[in-house]
């Protein structure tokens, strides 16, 4: 009989004496499976896949999360990432993060929220303002609009006040 064994062929010379112990598939342990030119392939449960992900989105980064679980081949976590990330509906890549990734991504986070927080306070000054147009029975359309309906005289420059009763 005949057995794979550390990536060469290797005669069992009693086959009904030799026991295999297969341990439980963990994610330290993943099932392996050996192939004719002696690599190995690993299969990962879903679970697992989904823990790792949920470790890289938290902001663990790539390279860690390669080295802590012995992940082999380039591309892996990335086809993770895209199948079970929360990112995952959106449509195009999903690329690996650095730290400086991570880093931008967190100031873009905050300066995002500052604009929405500038938002919603100049949405709160209109609103006040249009109440307080109505409250004195002024249309906040026509009140906003600029007053004169014709051509615009030039005016002064700043530096030149004209002289009082010169106009």
């Amino acid at each position: 009989m005949w057995e794979v064994g550390c990536g060469r062929w290797e005669r069992l010379s009693r086959p009904e004496k030799r026991l295999h112990s297969t341990p439980i598939p963990t994610p330290a342990t993943p099932r392996r499976k050996h192939h004719m030119n002696g690599k190995e392939k690993r299969f990962y449960s879903e679970a697992f896949k989904r823990q790792v992900v949920r470790e890289y989105e938290q902001g663990a980064g790539a390279a860690e999360l390669k080295r802590k679980y012995d992940i082999r081949g380039h591309s892996t976590l990335q086809r993770w990432v895209a199948r079970y990330g929360r990112e995952s509906y959106r449509e195009g890549a999903v690329y690996l993060q650095t730290a400086a990734d991570r880093e931008r991504a967190r100031r873009l986070e905050e300066q995002l929220t500052a604009l929405q927080k500038a938002v919603a306070e100049l949405t709160l000054e209109n609103r006040m303002l249009r109440s307080v147009l109505e409250a004195r029975g002024l249309d906040p359309k026509k009140e906003l609009s600029l007053r004169s309906s014709g051509p615009t005289k030039p005016t002064a420059s700043p530096s030149r006040k004209p002289a009082p009763g010169s106009e």
